[in-house]
């Protein structure tokens, strides 16, 4: 199908042996890449007439003769420009001089697909495309991450009405236990998402989008996992968020991290479920703003629906006991993290 083609060939052109590294002749060439490619798409530049938006990186974070980093940022154009947009982000550079295909260039190839359909069907609010730079260590959680950057400096005065940030989106979801992967049903195609609980429509946003059946959808809260990613400034800002994620695999952070380990199929999967769930966004009053609310009926709600009948046998082999509160969603994520998702 020529989405899967697409994002074949897009995680094929960023993921190569040399890597993203920020300073290196392979973050160059993804960064000319990706510019074509924002403008093939069809969007427009964020600011002036360049997608290229540069930024100085803190005197501590320079190393090895890199001084500044480059997000990339473009706009879908949507009919009333006067209100606060949309964002759609993920980060481009890698942490090795390796593939590095799940991390990021998955996401970024779903981003591009989404952004061609917003191109062709454009949704009353603007979205941002941002392919956000130096997200990897040493710049992760620092002044010099691409996307705080954007947020505090790059960003126009509309701001943004809610950010949906992807990382590691490109992989089939295993789980370790005792030493073995476990295959338990559904399992490969799970997507987390945390971020709900960051405005009161968010929730329901997401339960009220169809979604493909072999894309189980597990909502947790954020503190689970942290500020792992671009969603960090967004959060940390009060703004509305949501981060979509497959988790950690054997392959993160490794050389083994390649193109042909992705499942591309989900990867288009993830791609439809972002499209139709943008378009839910853009009716929301996010203006209005929100206070955090609790999201435990919905979290709860998303456990027993990603796993249905199955999740008897996925309890029990998870040695878990009911699920029934905000303690029982603690242990599932403590499951989770133990066991390197």
């Amino acid at each position: 199908m020529a989405a899967i083609q697409r994002l074949r060939e897009d995680v094929a052109e960023l993921a190569h042996a040399e890597g993203r590294k920020p300073g290196t002749l392979g973050h160059r060439r993804a960064e000319h890449y990706l510019v074509e490619r924002l403008l093939t798409v069809g969007l427009s530049p964020y600011r002036g007439d360049e997608f290229r938006l540069p930024f100085e990186l803190p005197e501590a974070l320079r190393r090895g003769g890199v001084t500044e980093g480059m997000n990339l940022v473009a706009v879908a154009r949507g009919t009333n420009r006067d209100a606060a947009p949309l964002l759609l982000g993920a980060h481009y550079d890698s942490l090795l001089e390796a593939p590095c295909a799940d991390d990021n260039a998955a996401a970024v190839a779903i981003v591009l697909e989404v952004a061609q359909e917003l191109v062709a069907r454009p949704l009353t609010r603007d979205v941002v495309v941002a392919l956000f730079d130096t997200e990897e260590q040493p710049y992760a959680g620092t002044p010099g991450m691409g996307s705080t950057h954007f947020h505090d400096r790059q960003m126009d005065s509309r701001g943004v009405a809610c950010a949906v940030i992807q990382d590691l989106t490109g992989h089939n979801v295993s789980w370790r236990a005792g030493g073995k992967k476990r295959r338990l049903p559904r399992m490969s195609g799970l997507l987390f998402m945390t971020g709900a609980e960051s405005h009161a429509e968010l929730a329901g946003a997401v339960a009220a989008c169809r979604r493909p059946w072999r894309l189980p959808l597990i909502a947790i809260l954020n503190r689970y996992i942290g500020d792992v990613s671009d969603h960090r400034p967004f959060r940390r800002a009060g703004k509305p968020y949501l981060f979509f994620s497959c988790g950690r695999w054997e392959h993160y952070h490794q050389e083994s991290d390649t193109p042909q380990r992705l499942n591309y199929r989900k990867m288009r999967r993830i791609a439809r479920f972002l499209t139709a769930l943008l378009a839910r966004l853009d009716a929301l009053p996010f203006d209005a703003g929100s206070e955090p609310v609790d999201t435990t009926a919905f979290e709860l709600s998303s456990l027993r629906s990603a796993f249905g009948p199955w999740l008897p046998l996925v309890r029990r082999v998870l040695k878990l006991g009911k699920i029934e509160s905000r303690d029982d969603i603690d242990r599932i994520a403590g499951a989770l993290t133990k066991s390197g998702l």
